[in-house]
C-alpha cells in the first residue's frame, strides 16, 4: 500500500522540482544577460492604465504617508 501512494507522490515531486530548477535557470539567464530584455527588469516605469470607471489618478502634490 505504501509504494502505491509513495511512488506517484515522488514522481510528482521530482517533476515539480525539475520545473522549478529550469525556471530558476531561465530567470538567472535573463537577469545576467546584458542585452536580453525582460518586462520585469525594465528601468523605466509607467503606471498602468485602468479602464475602470472607479479609477481616479492621484492629484498632484499628494503626499503618501
Amino acid at each position: 500500500m505504501v509504494p502505491e501512494l509513495l511512488l506517484p507522490g515522488l514522481i510528482g515531486f521530482v517533476l515539480v522540482m525539475i520545473a522549478a530548477y529550469a525556471g530558476s535557470l531561465r530567470a538567472l539567464e535573463v537577469y545576467f544577460h546584458p542585452e536580453q530584455d525582460s518586462i520585469f527588469l525594465s528601468d523605466d516605469y509607467e503606471p498602468p492604465v485602468s479602464s475602470s470607471p472607479l479609477y481616479r489618478p492621484r492629484a498632484e502634490g499628494y503626499a503618501e504617508s
